[in-house]
């Protein structure tokens, strides 16, 4: 980190640490930025809690948060105290994001967020911010974009997947960054794709999304012979075809178990569908608990599965943080070959089959199952060591940071 320490950043996020379950890798990294002594501040989009959780407190995150709700009193006087110091570029700037959403509920959103928008580009000017970098390419980069014109400052935003699937002002977001951060190869496909459209040159970096790994003299614990999933109750995420995966197991395997976390529009369909299997006694639906909670059970080392799928409207995984977690925790992991999990979990690292197969699925389950224990440590060592390499979040949270201040300055 060579830049001055009076460069001052601008985080931008949709919650954290105004939240307890919602970006949890997003706190890591600003947590772990906190620890590397870098300057910094963090306005939050939306408040989950009406202060910054427990974590942020004790690690100090929670001094460098803006916590204004998007109506605050104050939000609303300095978004009108920008719009009268710069009518037309305020204008300008409302027409875009609105024109060029890409659709109405982005425009909605892009609405709802305009006034903090304007509020923040007048405190990044006040407090000398000379960098904005927005978690998501979604309504937290058009915040940012809007913010750093006003504060005349450069911007740039970590795009992840359903983020860029979104669309929300892409084109304008891909004109007008200072450089986009990426967290897998297929993403980075997409946007460098765009911007060749829009012959446009920007920086499109990957930094792969990092996580705490642990010591490599961590106590291992037993391989717990369970299976778990975490992640969204979305149709990518195909839990569905998880259960009907882990009834033929079962079917061999009656002591066998599957832990389910997470939340989201499909878990009752769920629900309802392990009921009708007569499964309930064997499937735990745990909701969306926070991370820490999570990594306690992954150091028990449950056989980690992520069924993911390519849905018919073509959206499908980048690398998922759980993967990582996993790995970094030596837990066996079954996935998919989609989207950028290939990049993840290499040969010899755990288990892809193709999308879409229960019987494929299921015939993986039981060998994992059915493994030798040997074998099993030996493959989650390898795990353990390629995570190390290129997913350790002091390296991704300091490379991000020299990013940030390399693009520093006025626009």
């Amino acid at each position: 980190m060579s830049q001055a320490d009076h460069d001052r950043l601008l985080f931008v996020t949709a919650s954290a640490p105004l939240t307890l379950r919602e970006e949890a890798f997003v706190q890591d990294e600003l947590t772990e930025m906190v620890r590397l002594g870098v300057s910094f501040e963090v306005a939050p989009m939306r408040r989950r809690l009406a202060s910054p959780n427990a974590a942020a407190v004790e690690s100090g995150l929670a001094d460098r948060v803006h916590n204004h709700g998007i109506f605050d009193l104050q939000i609303l006087v300095g978004a009108l105290g920008q719009l009268v110091s710069h009518p037309v570029r305020v204008t300008k700037l409302l027409i875009t994001v609105v024109m060029q959403a890409g659709g109405r509920r982005n425009a909605l959103t892009n609405i709802l967020s305009f006034p903090k928008a304007l509020w923040l580009g007048g405190t990044a000017n006040k407090n000398r911010v000379s960098h904005i970098h927005a978690y998501w390419l979604a309504h937290t980069a058009t915040t940012a974009m809007i913010a750093a014109e006003l504060a005349g400052c450069r911007w740039s935003a970590s795009g992840f997947r359903w983020d860029i699937d979104a669309n929300n002002c892409l084109d304008s977001k891909i004109s007008r960054a200072s450089f986009i951060r990426v967290a897998d190869e297929f993403g980075q496909q997409l946007i460098i794709a765009r911007a060749a459209s829009l012959r446009v040159e920007v920086p499109i970096v990957l930094i792969r999304t990092g996580v705490d790994i642990p010591d490599e003299t961590s106590t291992v614990e037993e391989v717990l012979r369970n299976f778990c999933c975490a992640g969204a109750f979305v149709e990518k995420k195909a839990q569905r075809l998880l259960v009907d995966a882990f009834a033929a197991v079962r079917a061999i395997h009656p002591q066998a178990r599957l832990e389910l976390f997470g939340d989201g529009e499909l878990r009752q369909q769920v629900e309802d569908h392990v009921n009708r299997l007569g499964l309930a006694g064997a499937v735990t639906f745990h909701g969306t608990v926070p991370l820490e909670e999570l990594r306690r059970h992954l150091r028990r080392r449950p056989i980690t599965v992520l069924p993911s799928i390519i849905t018919e409207d073509g959206q499908q995984e980048g690398i998922p943080v759980i993967l990582i977690e996993a790995m970094a925790n030596r837990s066996p992991v079954i996935s998919t070959h989609t989207g950028a999990i290939d990049h993840l979990v290499t040969e010899g690292c755990g288990v892809l089959v193709d999308p879409g197969s229960c019987d494929d699925l299921a015939d993986a389950m039981r060998r994992v199952l059915e493994e030798d224990s040997a074998e099993i440590d030996a493959q989650c060592e390898r795990a353990y060591q390629r995570v190390g390499t290129e997913f350790r979040l002091a390296s991704t949270a300091a490379r991000l940071v020299d990013l940030c201040r390399s693009n520093s300055g006025p626009d």
